[in-house]
């Protein structure tokens, strides 16, 4: 099963901005489990339509702690054939 991505909230500087879906080459967040007041500069998920966020400082709240991912996007397809009809 694949997990979740999120999309980045906060600036990375590999992050293309698409106003929705997935983007081959993007930088988003999958949750790592972890559930835990985020440390400065870690990302973490949060949001009524959640999205990753990165801590400006140690945060006193706990959150889903969020692990970057690089996205590559692999299209398949499948063929089935017609009969002659």
């Amino acid at each position: 099963m694949k997990p979740k991505l999120y999309r980045l909230i906060d600036y990375h500087p590999e992050r293309k901005w698409a106003t929705s879906g997935i983007v081959h080459g993007n930088v988003m967040a999958v949750n790592s489990k972890e559930f835990r007041c985020p440390k400065k500069s870690e990302w973490y998920l949060s949001g009524a339509i959640p999205g990753a966020y990165k801590a400006p400082n140690d945060l006193s709240i706990e959150y889903w702690i969020a692990t970057l991912v690089k996205v590559s996007v692999i299209t398949e397809y499948y063929l089935e054939e017609l009969d002659n009809a």
